[in-house]
């Protein structure tokens, strides 16, 4: 089916019909137990919101609400129809939140588009508010890399004590309740990749997100300095980002940052004489390492990839001046030049005699020729507009049909049943465009204005020409 399965959940009803639900990384469908194709298939963009039934209530069902307003519900009928949607439930809690954010920072970027460049908003009006096209395909190959990457926020940094920030709330039951964050599950998996692997092997197939997590709590907040127990499932995550700290360092760089600070107490801190006699010098190291691993960590989290700093170091002798230390000097030296040169080229200038002269009265009749509404160039255009409108709207009609033209040629070569429900769909939509629109603004114009439209139902032409060429030829087949 594509993408890989996060979750599947049998007994799920959708209309009356026994099904199963699947998420996966970007979708959520929902197909029958017999065809085996996506009946309901939602990407997580189009989601707004999910709801569940109350718990007195006797039927167990989910609904998703989605940004246009519809609204799908899905009941599960399963032995554990309790568990199974609760799985579903905390899954896309944790998955909703990544692409809401992606969501919006596309719309952002539309409206910051669409609202610093007029004539893009004014085909979009056109096109779009228009029903010729949706929206996918009028910013399909539209937003270029640099527009996303200039439109994309930094990524913030991370507090260095959010995890200290997380307060644990009594609940009255000799137990207590952590409140998480998107913001603070983010920090924790860009801070602790292990952590991250970790969630994705176990949540949701061997324990649930609620489970998870205590026990990362557990496992960090509560027992840092013991030694881990047997069914610690994070026992081996500060090994392995351990070990991902030394193979990271580069051999043929010698003053790595990451090694700066050694993982024991230095001549003067931490020492006997300062500390209490009580404190090991094996709990000092262990204090030391976990402060180095944990900066390392959060560097590397805000930075992407830790690159060692060039390091100016200047040298003996060196001047203080700008000056450039140019190899070859003498190209930037300026290089005056004598009389005689000067002489040369006036002597050469005074014995040179022009070739192939027209004189005044024929060179004038040439050109009166070929200007607009000569003989060689009939007057089909005019050279000047009546008013500000209709060069406004000839520029509107003209980007319309230059873009679903552009639509149009792209499907060629048809080599799919959607590039042939494109295709068919773009020819509809320019001859729609030029018998309603394009007529429209025809018939404000005057007589020796019609040349204006001669290229756009010329270009117009060659498309349907095109179309019923390929039209035939595949009835034909």
């Amino acid at each position: 089916m594509g993408e890989q399965s996060l979750l599947e959940v049998f007994g799920v009803r959708y209309k009356k019909q026994e099904g199963v639900l699947i998420l996966m990384p970007t979708t959520v469908a929902w197909t029958d137990e017999y065809s085996g194709e996506f009946k309901v298939k939602f990407h997580y963009q189009q989601i707004k919101a999910q709801r569940i039934s109350a718990e007195a209530s006797s039927k167990v069902q989910l609904q998703l609400i989605l940004f246009d307003g519809s609204m799908t519900n899905f009941h599960f009928t399963g032995d554990e129809a309790v568990e199974q949607r609760n799985k579903v439930k905390q899954l896309l809690q944790y998955l909703l939140p990544k692409f809401s954010e992606h969501s919006n920072s596309d719309l952002k970027l539309k409206s910051s588009l669409l609202s610093s460049d007029a004539s893009l908003h004014q085909l979009y009006k056109d096109l779009v508010a228009g029903g010729l096209i949706s929206p996918e395909e009028f910013w399909a190959n539209r937003l270029t890399k640099r527009d996303v990457d200039n439109g994309s926020q930094q990524q913030s940094g991370l507090p260095s004590a959010f995890l200290a920030d997380v307060q644990a709330v009594a609940d009255g039951c000799n137990a207590v309740k952590y409140n998480l964050t998107v913001d603070t599950i983010d920090a924790i998996f860009r801070t602790y990749p292990s952590v991250k692997s970790k969630h994705a092997e176990l949540v949701p197939s061997k324990m649930s997100e609620s489970e998870f997590w205590v026990q990362f709590f557990q496992s960090q907040l509560f027992h840092r300095d013991t030694s881990s127990t047997s069914n610690d499932i994070f026992s081996d995550c500060l090994s392995k980002e351990r070990q991902a700290l030394i193979g990271s360092s580069s051999p043929d760089v010698s003053h790595d940052f990451k090694f700066n600070l050694p993982d024991q107490p230095m001549e003067g801190y931490s020492t006997n004489s300062i500390c209490p006699a009580t404190v090991s010098k094996v709990a000092d190291k262990l204090l030391l390492q976990r402060c180095n691993q944990h900066s390392y960590m959060v560097l590397k989290a805000i930075g992407g990839e830790l690159r060692t700093p060039e390091v100016q170091i200047p040298y003996k002798g060196a001047e203080a001046s700008n000056e450039l230390a140019l190899k070859h000097s003498q190209k930037f030296v300026e290089i005056g030049a004598s009389a005689d040169d000067f002489s040369c080229l006036l002597a050469e200038l005074s014995q040179w005699t022009p070739k192939h002269i027209v004189d005044a009265n024929s060179a004038y009749s040439a050109v009166m020729y070929l200007v607009p509404g000569g003989s060689l160039m009939p007057w089909d255009t005019p050279t000047s507009f009546r008013s500000a409108d209709v060069h406004f709207q000839l520029l509107r009609h003209q980007a319309a049909i230059a873009e679903l033209l552009r639509h149009f040629w792209a499907c060629f070569p048809i080599v799919s049943p959607q590039l042939e429900e494109k295709v068919s769909r773009m020819y509809k939509c320019l001859q729609d465009y030029e018998q309603l629109k394009l007529a429209e603004f025809s018939a404000s114009l005057d007589t020796g204005e019609q040349g204006l439209l001669s290229h756009m139902k010329k270009s117009i032409a060659i498309a349907a020409e095109k179309y019923l060429t390929w039209r035939n030829r595949k009835d034909k087949s």
